[in-house]
């Protein structure tokens, strides 16, 4: 399909760039205001550091871990280096944290190579890949990324790189409109194209998975998720045929599991985090503005644009879009999105093995949203549940640029890719 839809003067422009400047402006207060707390948090961590030592209540703390006792888990447990997280007086609050955890960086950084794989409805979807002179056989992590984030985020970068450094190939699959790539179909299809990007668009991940696998069919595989991808990546392993895939296990950091308890927590009692949603979902809206408006000319679609660009809220922008996402325009059936794009109903059905990790302290994830995973795990053999009181979202830093998360990915790629070569029935 071959279209020019450069910019033109319109009657969405002044909204855009109205949209653009209060962002710019509420972005700007935010950032202030997140600064003052972190600094806050810093200064009460130092100051009651010495009472904490004294009363023997200090910030390293043992997680807790939830699983059924198996030999398979006892073997991948004893091999995580989980006994403790030991945070520094200075990175005791979540806010701290997650800004520290911005500052991960690779010790030897190496850049992707991006293909294509072609869905059903004509689009285009992406997929990043490092695999420096490895060869077809190698083991593939595959991870999913967050909202409005892709394979530059810091997290992904640095496992991306640490997995190239021990021979495993890294393939991070960028959801639509992601990350520069196009909404807009390639070739002609009977199929309406999705206009927007769902939370959870199983139909994508099953193709790029699929993909994956007709390209590297003796690879074993690893299904891993960060954040927002996370709840793609359990949902997809709880339905996936991972025997067919080669896939051996899975990895769950700090996932919401539930997303319509997610946005009403972050609406009612997290305003900083709901605008960082509300603005990272905004700022895909914009980038592929041109196309969304297109798309929903050429299929008939009423959308609000005005609305959805003047939405503050996570809730309120995508309930402008509920008519793009093929759902009707109430409340009844905002919750009904959320929960079918959320993993809380299927979680209990992984298959292969599964290393979640959350803190309860996450600035983004209510408290109560680890409990669906804990409580999965003391019901499915196949998941291991590690739960903290801190960490920040995505962070776990135990100093600059030194996250404990990340050593215990690492190490549990490194015991699944090596346990998976015996068969699963004999070390159970």
């Amino acid at each position: 399909m071959n279209l020019n839809l450069s910019p033109k003067p319109n009657k969405y422009s002044n909204i855009i760039k109205n949209d653009i400047i209060l962002t710019i402006y509420f972005n700007t207060l935010m950032i202030y205001y997140y600064i003052l707390i972190c600094i806050f948090e810093s200064i009460f961590g130092i100051l009651s550091y010495p009472f904490n030592f004294l009363f023997r209540t200090p910030y390293h703390e043992v997680p807790e871990i939830y699983y059924i006792k198996t030999k398979a888990n006892d073997e991948i447990i004893s091999k995580l280096p989980i006994s403790k997280y030991k945070c520094p007086p200075w990175l005791v609050g979540p806010f701290i944290q997650t800004l520290v955890y911005y500052s991960i960086r690779s010790n030897n950084p190496t850049s992707f190579r991006r293909e294509f794989i072609q869905m059903t409805d004509g689009v285009d979807v992406a997929i990043d890949i490092k695999d420096y002179k490895l060869s077809d056989t190698a083991p593939i992590v595959f991870i999913c990324h967050g909202i409005g984030g892709g394979s530059d985020e810091p997290l992904i970068a640095k496992v991306s790189d640490i997995c190239l450094e021990k021979g495993w190939r890294c393939i991070v699959y960028i959801r639509r409109g992601h990350q520069g790539t196009s909404l807009l179909p390639k070739t002609n299809s009977n199929l309406k194209p999705k206009i927007f990007p769902v939370h959870c668009d199983m139909e994508d991940m099953s193709a790029v998975v699929h993909h994956v696998n007709t390209k590297y069919p003796n690879s074993k595989k690893i299904i891993a998720g960060f954040s927002a991808g996370s709840n793609i990546a359990v949902k997809y392993l709880a339905t996936a045929e991972f025997e067919k895939y080669k896939i051996v296990a899975g990895i769950s950091l700090c996932n919401g599991h539930n997303l319509n308890d997610l946005t009403n927590e972050l609406e009612e009692k997290r305003p900083i985090l709901n605008h960082l949603m509300t603005k990272n979902l905004k700022n895909v809206f914009r980038n592929r503005f041109h196309e969304i408006k297109f798309l929903c000319n050429i299929h008939h679609i009423d959308l609000n644009i005005k609305a959805a660009l003047q939405a503050k809220t996570a809730r309120n922008f995508e309930f402008e879009l509920l008519p793009i996402y093929g759902y009707d325009k109430t409340e009844e059936e905002l919750e009904r999105y959320y929960l079918d794009n959320s993993c809380c109903h299927v979680i209990h059905d992984v298959k292969v093995p599964l290393l979640s990790i959350e803190n309860r302290g996450d600035p983004c994830i209510a408290r109560h949203l680890s409990n669906y995973v804990r409580n999965a795990a003391i019901q499915n053999e196949n998941i291991i549940s590690i739960i903290t009181e801190r960490g920040g979202h995505l962070g776990w830093m135990e100093g600059w640029r030194q996250s404990w998360s990340v050593k215990i990915i690492i190490s549990y790629i490194e015991t699944v890719f090596t346990r998976a070569i015996v068969p699963m029935d004999d070390i159970r």
